[in-house]
């Protein structure tokens, strides 16, 4: 399998997206104050008691949610209030980022990942990644992590790790440990609410987790980020033969940015013809298989398990794609053989292998769905580039006036030396009202391009934004 990663990394956001054979498979966005991963001194600011959860001050305007099921070394009959009280500290990470209406979520259960291991302060069991499937190697690894792992020290060995070498394991678990004591340090010396130890920003966390013989090359959009990745890649001996490419707008002169704005729409068509129907709710996310215009050449069985096992290839894509996680429901087509089920159920498990988020396939419900989970690790991007249609309560999606706004800015900091002193920009009055509280980013794309940028109201725009005008600069 060949993988490229294309970055994007602009003032006001970064992008990263991975083809895996030519194709689109993830899909990254990350602001700069995103936090999930960073471990935090939380005050303890209010018990519920009837919810069994509390919430915590991490320092910012919203605080974050913590449940009792995320508390380490909580039994479930002790009631949450005889373990926290009002104004308690504890040590929490953040697991799930703040979305609108919600809280982020935190835990009591740390993770400290690197490329081949995960550090578990407060346990001792060492698991092995499932994808390494030969028992005596896992045995073998097990009984080495073992041996060497300090006291109340827990390990993951990740996927990676099944080719390193036990000196490169065994210097990685130092530099973890290491870590953690700096962790620990911090935590004594800072009051409450304090950050104490920030993750890694979302480009280094894909090269640390894609680092591998399988990735060929990574596409940059800033010279000083292309150094750094250079720099990094050349340390890493798995990085061998990995090239570094400079490009302006890489996702745009890919082809890909038409394929990111599907990516809200809730159809999915297929190559021959049928289609998926993606719907997120709040408790699920329903996944149904149509024909649609394929109605094959032999028998309607034929056509059947052709167009489930085609939607059984593309909807793991489409879950890593944007983001979706906890349940999940798929509507097959009906299928009269067990066999043919029992295909299309072992592709959809291939399929979701080639996944580093962990999902489970459940099985069939007596109603004949497929039923399955995926970890949620980040809001989906349904979420982030769509907000609710006023119009329909909510039924629908419009494109989200933060995504507008910073796909506008995108274009504008994308406009290379065109022969202009001045640009014109119209825009719908609610984007207007966004893009003046981005006055900082705005400046420096304005001192970027060299030139002024006009923005006006529009309300009658029917496109996002439109650049209407634009004046030569004399010769």
């Amino acid at each position: 399998m060949q993988r490229q990663l294309i970055i994007e990394s602009y003032p006001w956001e970064t992008r990263l997206a991975i083809l895996e054979e030519g194709r689109l498979v993830e899909l990254h966005y990350e602001e700069k104050e995103d936090r999930v991963g960073n471990i935090y001194k939380a005050r303890v600011k209010n018990v519920i008691p009837g919810l069994a959860c509390a919430f915590v001050d991490l320092g910012y305007e919203k605080n974050a949610f913590l449940y009792k099921g995320d508390m380490r070394g909580v039994q479930a009959h002790i009631p949450i209030q005889d373990v926290l009280r009002r104004d308690n500290e504890i040590l929490v990470q953040v697991k799930k980022e703040e979305i609108p209406g919600k809280g982020a979520r935190v835990t009591t259960h740390l993770t400290l990942p690197g490329h081949y291991l995960v550090l578990l302060p407060f346990q001792n069991d060492v698991s092995i990644s499932r994808k390494i499937k030969d028992t005596e190697v896992r045995e073998e690894l097990r009984s080495y992590l073992r041996s060497i792992k300090p006291r109340n020290i827990g390990l993951i060995l990740r996927t990676a790790g099944a080719m390193a070498s036990l000196q490169d394991l065994a210097v990685e678990l130092d530099s973890l440990n290491a870590l953690w004591h700096q962790i620990t340090d911090l935590n004594q010396m800072m009051s409450a609410p304090a950050l104490i130890y920030k993750d890694l920003d979302v480009i280094h966390k894909v090269l640390r987790d894609y680092i591998d013989g399988s990735t060929s090359g990574i596409v940059v959009n800033a010279p000083r980020l292309a150094e750094e990745i250079q720099e990094i890649v050349s340390e890493d001996g798995a990085a061998k033969g990995i090239k570094i490419k400079l490009e302006e707008a890489p996702m745009e002169k890919l082809g890909l940015e038409q394929e990111i704005s599907r990516l809200t729409k809730p159809r999915v068509w297929l190559k021959s013809g049928g289609f998926l129907v993606i719907e997120e709710t709040e408790a699920m996310t329903v996944i149904d298989v149509n024909s649609g215009k394929y109605t094959g050449k032999k028998e309607l069985n034929e056509t059947i398990l052709k167009t489930n096992l085609e939607a059984a290839h593309e909807i793991p894509r489409q879950l890593r794609l944007r983001g979706i996680g906890g349940i999940i429901l798929v509507d097959f087509i009906d299928m009269k053989d067990k066999s043919e089920g029992d295909e299309v159920l072992k592709v959809l498990g291939y399929e979701l292998n080639k996944d580093k988020v962990h999902s489970r396939v459940l099985g069939l419900t007596r109603l004949g769905l497929v039923e399955m989970t995926r970890k949620k690790t980040r809001a989906s991007l349904g979420t982030l580039l769509a907000d609710e249609c006023m119009a329909c309560g909510g039924r629908g999606r419009t494109p989200q006036v933060k995504e507008t706004s910073h796909k506008i800015m995108r274009t504008l900091y994308n406009l290379g030396d065109r022969n202009m002193k001045k640009i014109i920009v119209q825009v719908k009055p609610e984007v207007l009202n966004y893009l003046e509280n981005e006055k900082k980013h705005l400046g420096l794309i304005k001192d970027h391009l060299g030139k002024e940028v006009i923005f006006k109201s529009n309300p009658a725009l029917t496109e996002a934004f439109a650049i209407v005008s634009d004046q030569p600069q004399s010769r």
